[in-house]
């Protein structure tokens, strides 16, 4: 799973439908222009309470809101409906520590922040997840995000970003010391591992990721039979194998820092050998 933000997927949403601001903030209830506004600017994410008020109003999935570049195939925003619900599962975050027998240091680790304070609140069920931090955790663990909502299971899968999808915050909003600042940057570009634990739960999501891949290629290959007589390649065909490449890159970096991670690992068990050596050789 590779999952972003759509920043224009709002103002996409709203620009398909013909909706005035107005009937957006009748969808919302309590919310005003200026957190709206900073919505469909793409300054920052719609907080998952919004969001879901917004997908059961209009019977859309919180999942249009998201793009999955690791997905088959792409779409707009506003394509698809759902109308099971969006509720949002409070126990999950919980759930996916205990199951993988994680800590929550493990959880930060792979977030990327020391912020025990929202993570006790999201753990324990008081607010949702911050939207940034939800897709960090997914790309992280290779979990799909549809596990964070109740109905998850019957919830259609994100899609490829497509035309006017924008997966950074307008100026860089929010992003590290910038203006607002706060948002994560849901992209895993190392995963830095500390435990035996982190790592089993993130080599198990590595093979989920390749079993994704295997069915992206699946639902490809049948496409290949649609190609001119010339041979000229279709969209798809052209999709995929740029997404192959990609994705033989980044197995490639990972099995590197996996190695390098092994070797460190294996360095600071000989030092600390060899300094309990020297400790010993000092008494005598």
């Amino acid at each position: 799973m590779q999952y972003s933000y759509n920043y224009g997927a709002l103002n996409n949403f709203m620009e398909s439908r013909k909706l005035q601001k107005k009937e957006m903030l009748k969808a919302l209830g309590n919310v005003d222009y200026v957190s709206l506004n900073k919505w469909l600017d793409g300054k920052v994410p719609v907080p998952i309470k919004n969001l879901t008020k917004i997908c059961d109003w209009f019977k859309i999935p919180v999942t249009s809101f998201f793009v999955d570049e690791d997905a088959a195939t792409a779409t707009n925003t506003g394509e698809l409906s759902f109308e099971k619900g969006n509720e949002y599962d409070f126990g999950y975050l919980k759930r996916l520590l205990d199951e993988n027998d994680l800590d929550k240091k493990d959880l930060l680790e792979a977030l990327g922040t020391n912020d025990y304070v929202s993570l006790n609140k999201w753990l324990e069920g008081k607010v949702p997840i911050h939207i940034t931090a939800m897709l960090r955790l997914c790309n992280y663990y290779n979990i799909p995000v549809t596990n964070f909502f109740v109905n998850g299971d019957e919830m259609p899968a994100s899609k490829r970003p497509g035309v006017g999808a924008q997966l950074l915050p307008t100026d860089n909003y929010g992003m590290k010391e910038g203006p607002g600042r706060g948002i994560v940057e849901t992209v895993i570009l190392e995963r830095k591992i500390s435990s035996q634990k982190q790592r089993k739960a993130v080599e198990e999501g590595l093979q989920r990721q390749k079993e994704q891949r295997a069915l992206f290629q699946e639902q490809i290959e049948p496409q290949e039979n649609l190609t001119n007589s010339d041979n000229s390649k279709t969209e798809a065909e052209q999709v995929f194998n740029q997404s192959d490449s990609a994705f033989q890159i980044r197995l490639e970096y990972e099995k590197k820092i996996r190695e390098l991670e092994d070797e460190c690992v294996r360095l600071r068990e000989e030092c600390d050998c060899l300094w309990k050596l020297v400790e010993a050789l000092r008494k005598k």
